[in-house]
């Protein structure tokens, strides 16, 4: 065995056991931020406009559930929670409230809380995995 071979198979084993035990605390780290933030959004609505906001994110995340099932998008977390924001915007649009349509971020973070709850109900989903998919999509809107 080379160096090099040597310098490729050590770096490939630390990267592979650095990913192992710095994943789980960083996913958890993104999850009270969301959470925090989602507190933070809350204190700022009535309470008619939060049940309204967090009923429309449980429509959206049921329509991209069902999306995906029937293979209207591809069956994937990262699909699905783009199917969701939009449906999402949609809906709020539709209820004549543009401020809160345009503002990608509190709604992808009402649409995970939401696919959170439903996970701490026990409700089946295979949505899950959005809570991992790239805060690119709330920057974007994609």
């Amino acid at each position: 065995m080379d160096l090099n071979q040597f310098v490729q198979d050590f770096a490939t084993m630390f990267l592979q056991s650095f990913l192992v035990v710095a994943v789980p605390p960083l996913a958890y780290m993104v999850y009270q931020f969301i959470k925090s933030q989602l507190k933070l959004v809350r204190s700022r609505l009535s309470s008619e406009q939060l049940f309204l906001l967090e009923a429309i994110g449980s429509i959206a995340i049921k329509s991209a559930e069902q999306a995906g099932i029937n293979k209207f998008i591809e069956d994937t977390a990262y699909e699905k929670k783009k199917y969701a924001v939009k449906a999402m915007q949609d809906l709020l649009r539709s209820r004549g409230l543009e401020i809160l349509a345009d503002n990608v971020s509190v709604i992808s973070d009402i649409i995970e809380a939401g696919i959170r709850d439903g996970v701490q109900k026990g409700q089946e989903t295979t949505f899950v995995q959005a809570l991992s998919v790239p805060r690119a999509i709330e920057v974007t809107g994609e």
